[in-house]
């Protein structure tokens, strides 16, 4: 059938803004693990792991992964990584994007990236992949089960 895209093999997440909120309140942080991370979010990308790769892209400094999760924590839920201060690559960039794809061993196309930035968005659709602009959990799942995305 003509348009038929291949089958979402990777998912791939953005941190700040969606894996850390970007407005974080001290009630929120002893909530949350003190550092703002969502564990529900966390657990739900867990989750998908028996399905699918799961990947960590991030315009961050060296040293995003270290000071957020413990030693080997970020393995519980990414398959792959890539901080933009360790690669040299940032979104919009294609290659931040075609880069963690070639980590997760998985072509663009069949990758779905969720960003709570429209423009990295653009950006990730303009290398073949799918996206998601994050707003919420709730709203993450309803989007996933639109194409056929379960954990």
């Amino acid at each position: 059938m003509a348009g038929t895209r291949p089958p979402i093999q990777a998912i791939i997440f953005d941190f700040y803004g969606v894996i850390r909120p970007n407005t974080v309140s001290p009630a929120d942080l002893a909530k949350r693990d003190g550092l703002g991370k969502d564990r529900e979010l966390l657990s739900f990308i867990a989750s998908l792991r028996p399905r699918y790769r799961t990947g960590l892209l991030s315009n961050s400094d060296t040293g995003l992964l270290a000071y957020y999760f413990r030693q080997g924590e970020a393995g519980e839920y990414f398959d792959a990584t890539a901080i933009s201060g360790e690669t040299g690559h940032a979104k919009p960039a294609p290659e931040a994007f075609t880069a963690i794809a070639a980590q997760l061993g998985v072509p663009p196309v069949q990758c779905l990236m969720v960003d709570d930035i429209g423009e990295y968005c653009e950006a990730a659709r303009a290398t073949g992949m799918q996206a998601i602009r994050y707003t919420s959990l709730i709203s993450l799942k309803t989007s996933l089960a639109s194409l056929n995305v379960t954990a």
